[in-house]
């Protein structure tokens, strides 16, 4: 394990937000890039950082409420989204405790004038520290004890239950518990525009469930996404690995589909999660060579 510094990996490129643009701005500009955050300025000067994990815990209309009046509402809020500003200096192992406890997908990096330089992005971070990994077993490091719902739960009681236990992502299983995909709040708030009055026009018209059951709404309905089961929302396309692989092989599955989270499956059935922050915490606690 390396000296290495956050100005060895950063990346200078990032999404410029301006703090008049509208939230519906903001987001469409993250989805055109790609990203899950960006950062905000004005006239030059960075303000802070902004994602969609933010917007989850924030009831407004996108179209009206301005990026500058979240970052008032979170200064004002009791439990702040604060994220830290790394130095170029800053060694990777301070950095990935950093960014664990701020469980967000980047930091940003400032100079000594003050300018924002580029970011630290989670997954360069775990291209960069992959290889420590290498030969240890996935269930080392990753929760065992899986938060999972079925697939004809409730979208409003997921939602509960994600807030409760302060989670991104539930595996949905089917009536054997097999596994048959994922609920990503960020990927579901993009995807359906779920705000304030939680509406969603893209629900399918019928779905059938995995009793032989069918949902089915009338042409053209406006139906809210917390009254329909999750099955008809969810995220197929699931990075999953066998408890038994190492952890490099997790980050190597992480890194090509760009997410945050593996889901452990044996036998078809979820039994566990290995998360970017699980790595990254280990790695900020491990003694340097």
């Amino acid at each position: 394990m390396s000296a290495v510094e956050v100005k060895d990996i950063l990346t200078k490129s990032f999404v410029k937000i301006d703090i008049n643009d509208t939230v519906s701005k903001m987001i469409g500009k993250l989805k055109k890039a790609k990203k899950y955050y960006g950062l905000a300025f004005d006239k030059g000067k960075y303000l802070g950082f902004v994602g969609k994990r933010f917007l989850l815990t924030n009831r407004i209309n996108p179209s009206v409420m301005k990026v500058k009046n979240i970052l008032k509402k979170r200064s004002k809020s009791k439990t702040p989204f604060f994220v830290p500003v790394l130095k170029p200096e800053t060694s990777l192992q301070e950095a990935c405790r950093l960014i664990a406890s701020a469980d967000v997908r980047a930091l940003p990096v400032m100079d000594k004038s003050k300018k924002i330089i580029g970011v630290l992005d989670a997954i360069d971070i775990a291209k960069a520290i992959k290889d420590e990994y290498k030969g240890i077993p996935c269930v080392e490091l990753a929760s065992m004890k899986l938060v999972k719902v079925k697939y004809d739960e409730r979208m409003d009681r997921v939602f509960n239950l994600m807030n409760r236990k302060n989670i991104d992502h539930i595996p949905v299983v089917d009536e054997k518990n097999r596994i048959i995909g994922l609920i990503a709040m960020g990927d579901i708030m993009e995807e359906y525009h779920v705000w304030e009055k939680f509406v969603a026009q893209k629900i399918p018209k019928s779905v059938t469930h995995g009793s032989g059951k069918q949902t089915c709404y009338e042409h053209g309905e406006k139906i809210s996404i917390l009254s329909v089961p999750v099955e008809n929302i969810l995220i197929k396309n699931v990075c999953t690995i066998n408890p038994d692989k190492d952890i490099k092989t997790a980050l190597q599955k992480m890194i090509k589909s760009d997410k945050s989270s593996v889901i452990l499956v044996e036998d078809k059935e979820p039994v566990g999660i290995l998360t970017l922050r699980d790595v990254f915490l280990d790695y900020s606690k491990a003694k340097l060579k």
